[in-house]
């Protein structure tokens, strides 16, 4: 929050015009504030593996019930543990593969696509890799490619046009109900 205060400080000296506050600000958000959309994701992946610790434990209690022996309970901690990091590990990839989708239609969005879906149907998703800093690599250059390909460049209008939509390849300008939320987190098994 320092560089905030900072630059709320330069802006009521007048050091800053209007349009030079606003480029120092996109600076400084993304380094304080982080989307409610991601927070709410991690929240369910929280709830979700409370609700698996929940079933350890009444594994475990029904185990001490029945006077299992070490062995078969071992035998049900590690099936139970097993069966926790298989789901784990496909919620990870589906959650990354919606992430890398996202930015992919965003970027290709922002760049002026008239349409989206074209401009994606041209870039090679494989060349397209995470860079483990919330980034891709390689989307920009196919961008850029596609732009100036005088076969390709009509799927471009200007950038200045760029507006920030919900669209991201599809679907309507307005913000999702509660209701399209809801079917979005149970397609994923968040719910």
């Amino acid at each position: 929050m320092d560089g905030l205060k900072e630059l709320l400080a330069k802006h009521k000296e007048s050091a800053l015009t209007e349009s030079q506050f606003e480029e120092e600000l996109k600076k400084i958000l993304p380094k304080e504030w982080k989307p409610a959309e991601t927070y709410n994701q991690l929240n369910e992946k929280y709830k979700t593996l409370e609700k698996q610790n929940a079933e350890y434990a009444k594994a475990i209690e029904e185990a001490n019930k029945n006077k299992s022996s070490l062995e078969d309970l071992t035998k049900k901690f590690e099936a139970l543990k097993a069966e926790h990091k298989a789901e784990l590990d496909k919620k990870e990839a589906e959650f990354a593969q919606f992430k890398k989708d996202a930015f992919i239609n965003g970027a290709i969005e922002k760049a002026g696509a008239r349409t989206v879906k074209a401009v994606r149907a041209l870039i090679d998703l494989e060349k397209v890799v995470s860079d483990n800093n919330g980034s891709f690599l390689g989307l920009d250059e196919q961008i850029k490619a596609i732009k100036e390909n005088k076969d390709t460049s009509y799927l471009f209008g200007s950038a200045e046009n760029y507006k920030p939509s919900f669209k991201n390849g599809g679907g309507s300008e307005t913000p999702p109900t509660d209701a399209e939320i809801k079917e979005m987190r149970a397609a994923f098994g968040l719910s």
